[in-house]
């Protein structure tokens, strides 16, 4: 069995290494995603958005591996999707995103 996976409205704390220090900030974002590790590793729609807004596209920093979403502060269901789906797995008894 398949449905569509759940929207929500995502604010998400951040850090990055700019001129040899770390610095902290918040953005808020839209991902189908649930934890913050997961929006690091596969929501890079976001992940190049918000880093983008920071660095700028055409500098030095945007090009190199210096930030990283830490953690969700909150979490808001707004929809589900009707192209991102995911199938209940019946041996535990959980939905599983299908990538």
């Amino acid at each position: 069995m398949q449905r569509g996976r759940m929207i929500y409205d995502t604010i998400v704390e951040y850090r990055f290494k700019k001129s040899k220090g770390m610095s902290i900030g918040r953005a808020n974002i839209v991902t189908t995603e649930t934890s913050a590790m997961d929006i690091q590793n596969y929501d890079t729609k976001c992940l190049h958005y918000v880093k983008s807004e920071i660095f700028g596209v055409k500098s030095k920093g945007y090009s190199e591996n210096n930030f990283w979403f830490t953690k969700i502060i909150s979490q808001n269901p707004i929809s589900r999707s009707f192209a991102l789906l995911e199938e209940f797995d019946e041996i535990s008894g959980k939905w599983i995103p299908i990538r």
